[in-house]
């Protein structure tokens, strides 16, 4: 799925600013399924089903912002997403195949074509974060977030062992400067970055809960003179149970990512 977005935010006070995000989510998703039919030995059936999907979602926030004393502000944030709907195009192929020596499918007889329209109820979601920290030297934070699941609906392929409930996610992190005016040393002036998060996806598959949960950590490198930065991040992880014959998953993400800031809009001094 892609997303293409416009943003705005308004500062109501020099403590509270508001926002709004309105989103395009367009794409499409494919997935093929294979039975293999040990009586004939090589042969099977395959069905191949595609989703051409599009809708709008919108998300509103607000931010307070204030001073505990002189070096140490509190931050906050809540953000709300109210239930949306997706518009999907469904096409689903149905064919019997055969296997060659290396085991590779192929497609020997058209049996079945369907076509369908459904809509995709995107649940709401919900979330707050609060943290304290010092401008430019460091923060510590929480974030809880809330995603009405149990009303998600309308999937192309149906598993009978598939249910929903509502999810939760639960993050805490934060980052340390040394020194971000630095003139003697550049690792003064890099961001160091770690934290940690739990989640209930939402998804129960044979009457298990599936959670994920990760530790992160990185690095934000100064580029030159200039506000810009280049991030790395590493998130080590573990998703699902083995409890049910149901598969418990390890995984390693690498993260990298430019964040590209300058001063607009100034006035020449010299032409």
């Amino acid at each position: 799925m892609n997303k293409a977005f416009l943003g705005l935010g308004y500062q109501i006070t020099p403590r509270l600013s508001i926002g709004t995000e309105l989103s395009y989510n367009f794409g499409r998703i494919e997935t093929n399924s294979i039975k293999y039919l040990r009586a004939t030995q090589n042969d099977g059936s395959q069905e191949t089903n595609v989703s051409e999907m599009s809708g709008l979602t919108i998300n509103f926030g607000a931010m307070y912002t204030t001073k505990i004393n002189k070096n140490t502000q509190f931050y906050s944030a809540l953000t709300f997403t109210p239930q949306s709907n997706l518009s999907s195009n469904n096409t689903s192929n149905l064919f019997s195949i055969r296997y060659l020596g290396d085991f590779t499918p192929i497609p020997i007889d058209f049996l079945d074509a369907q076509t369908s329209k459904t809509t995709i109820k995107l649940p709401s979601k919900y979330s707050f974060g609060a943290g304290l920290g010092q401008s430019r030297k460091w923060l510590v934070g929480s974030e809880v977030t809330f995603q009405e699941s149990n009303t998600f609906s309308n999937r192309l392929s149906v598993a009978n062992n598939v249910t929903y409930e509502n999810a939760v996610k639960y993050s805490l992190g934060g980052f340390y400067i040394p020194n971000y005016n630095s003139f003697t040393s550049y690792f003064k002036k890099v961001t160091y970055r770690g934290g940690f998060r739990y989640e209930n996806t939402g998804l129960v598959i044979n009457n298990q809960s599936i959670n994920d949960y990760a530790f992160t950590a990185g690095l934000g490198l100064p580029l030159g003179g200039t506000f810009s930065n280049l991030n790395f991040g590493v998130e080590l992880g573990k998703r699902g149970t083995t409890k049910s014959n149901l598969i418990e998953e390890n995984y390693t993400n690498i993260l990298i990512s430019l964040s590209l800031n300058d001063k607009w809009f100034v006035r020449r001094k010299y032409d």
